[in-house]
């Protein structure tokens, strides 16, 4: 049965210095991955330490499966298997070998460990490759028997810590979609720690964002694109149009483009910031002789990304960046701006 893990109060230090993770409340539910994000040093690495058991909370903290906690057990009684960025296989062992290895220390006959390594093996796409040594084999050939290893003991909880991060572009994808496909056919509870907010949007179930040691916002990754908690939220996942607002008590934001009556229940009335994702943005022909838009700005940069194009405009002092899939505007012409209500958020500042 997948398990469930419950975070409570976490709260981790390393000597005299600051905490690096404050009061960290949060679940993981059966059978789920749940992405920890951050930047260098915001406490996901040690969230997953802990998880493990390689470090311990303050106290009033606890760490619990099903309810059980799991403090008073050492990492290798917790049911869990970790995977690092650096996969740390046996040198002298074969690949097979290297699988097998947790399940001999658990004592399963030689012909049982064979046949579970080359079943796994066979997952992780290596068959075959059973006799090898780890030197004889590419860095992302390494994590996969990695990977194979961590679920040999078919654990109830896989921790992931940036598996993928010292991989090429091309095996890094290739990695991402296998950890998912094997982490829903198995239904083991994962969690992933990233810096990465793409591999975390992809991947995740959920994501839980940690800045600064401190839980900022958890939820399907869609939210932190479309529906930021706060302002270093938006930040974090790229949000290029941050308009400064005052909102009214009937729900209009006054802002320099204009008022713009949001379709956001439950906001106080008060300072806030816009966030507008490039995408919304939507720019119009402001032509010579035609009744000009309500809001018209000025075209100062236009970039080629591949797909879509990148517009820079500028309207009074504000500066919005729009994407687009075509490319009728040019550098120094005027263009009408539309923001529809609907596509706008706004956070407290």
């Amino acid at each position: 049965m997948p398990a469930h893990l419950s975070l409570h109060n976490l709260t981790i230090r390393y000597g005299s210095a600051a905490p690096a993770l404050v009061e960290l409340s949060l679940e993981a539910r059966p059978g789920e991955l749940l992405a920890l994000l951050g930047p260098s040093g915001s406490g996901k690495s040690s969230t997953l330490r802990c998880v493990a058991g390689f470090v311990a909370p303050e106290h009033g903290g606890d760490v619990q499966l099903d309810g059980r906690s799991l403090l008073a057990l050492p990492p290798e009684q917790r049911e869990a298997a970790l995977v690092f960025q650096q996969p740390t296989l046996f040198p002298h062992l074969s690949v097979a070998e290297n699988v097998a290895f947790g399940l001999q220390m658990r004592g399963m006959s030689h012909s049982e460990r064979n046949r579970r390594a080359a079943e796994l093996l066979d997952a992780v796409q290596l068959g075959g490759y059973g006799p090898r040594r780890p030197h004889q084999l590419s860095g992302g050939q390494r994590q996969r028997v990695a990977l194979a290893r961590a679920l040999a003991t078919a654990p109830r909880l896989l921790l992931l810590d940036e598996p993928f991060a010292a991989l090429d572009p091309e095996l890094r994808d290739d990695m991402r979609g296998l950890v998912r496909q094997l982490q829903r056919e198995r239904g083991v509870t994962t969690l992933l720690v990233t810096h990465d907010q793409a591999e975390a949007a992809t991947l995740a179930d959920r994501v839980a964002l940690l800045i600064g040691g401190r839980l900022q916002q958890h939820g399907p990754p869609e939210d932190f694109y479309q529906r930021p908690a706060n302002l270093a939220v938006a930040r974090f996942f790229g949000a290029q149009n941050l308009l400064p607002a005052t909102l009214a008590a009937d729900g209009t934001a006054l802002t320099a483009l204009g008022p713009l009556r949001l379709c956001q229940p439950g906001l106080q009335p008060g300072p806030v910031t816009l966030v507008l994702r490039p995408e919304h943005v939507r720019l119009t022909p402001a032509a010579a002789g035609q009744p000009l838009p309500l809001v018209v700005g000025e075209v100062r940069e236009r970039q080629f990304l591949g797909t879509l194009y990148r517009y820079s405009v500028t309207v009074g002092d504000i500066t919005l960046v729009a994407l687009l899939t075509e490319a009728p505007f040019q550098v120094g012409g005027q263009v009408g701006v539309d923001i529809a209500p609907e596509r706008v958020w706004a956070v407290k500042q």
